[in-house]
């Protein structure tokens, strides 16, 4: 309940965000987080209706993700439901698109670090006072929801550094550590549905060639989208 509302009030609510920036740098920030909403932001064209070649009917990075489940399912030794497969495919399509990015924009890594390093000290207050009366119920109270989501923002803004430094590298580099990045991640996803994750080693060339078909899959297509 806490993730589906979590996922609701910060993709759908991402009103209130905007509504609680009064300073110039606090607008900016805000209009960052608000476009990327699901509602009609960058979001929507990936979830809902995409841009291009899937007109109003599926999202972007949803339709490719079933058409990568398609043309290359995952080991049935696994034992992954298909829900959480198809899950995983959307992470390895929104991978893939990152990397194709990168040709497009090189820099596009050190853009990545500069904004999290750089951000206004402002945000995560933003954030607080958007968001922890709503999310209360599930940490006790409102000082302790806050507590939850500076955290959490802080932790992000660690994963955005060290994702951005990812991009920073040559294409083969980029694609293995956001691979070793995807691996940690899969652990704790695979756990929530209990299953084992297959050693570390064999989970990280796995992701790397899903990657690897996704960006196949996309790059004739995803500068369009974009």
């Amino acid at each position: 309940p806490f993730q589906k509302d979590l996922y609701m009030q910060t993709h759908h609510q991402f009103q209130k965000v905007w509504d609680q920036a009064k300073t110039g740098t606090a607008k900016a920030l805000a209009y960052g987080f608000v476009s990327h909403n699901d509602s009609w932001g960058a979001d929507s064209t990936a979830h809902h209706a995409g841009m291009t070649t899937y007109g109003l009917t599926e999202g972007y990075v949803v339709a490719k993700a079933k058409e990568l489940s398609t043309l290359a399912p995952l080991p049935a030794n696994l034992g992954i439901p298909p829900d959480a497969a198809l899950e995983l495919y959307h992470y390895f399509v929104e991978s893939g698109v990152d990397l194709l990015v990168k040709r497009l924009d090189p820099s596009i890594g050190d853009k990545m670090i500069t904004s999290a390093l750089r951000r206004s000290r402002e945000f995560p207050y933003l954030l607080v006072r958007a968001y922890s009366a709503d999310l209360a119920p599930y940490f006790g109270s409102p000082g302790d929801a806050a507590k939850a989501i500076t955290a959490a923002e802080k932790e992000f803004r660690k994963t955005t550094i060290l994702y951005g430094q990812a991009l920073l590298q040559d294409e083969g580099t980029a694609l293995n550590l956001v691979s070793e990045q995807m691996a940690d991640l899969s652990e704790k996803f695979l756990s929530a549905y209990n299953i084992p994750a297959p050693p570390k080693e064999q989970t990280i060339q796995l992701i790397a060639f899903y990657i690897t078909v996704a960006m196949t899959l996309c790059e004739s297509d995803y500068a369009q989208e974009i």
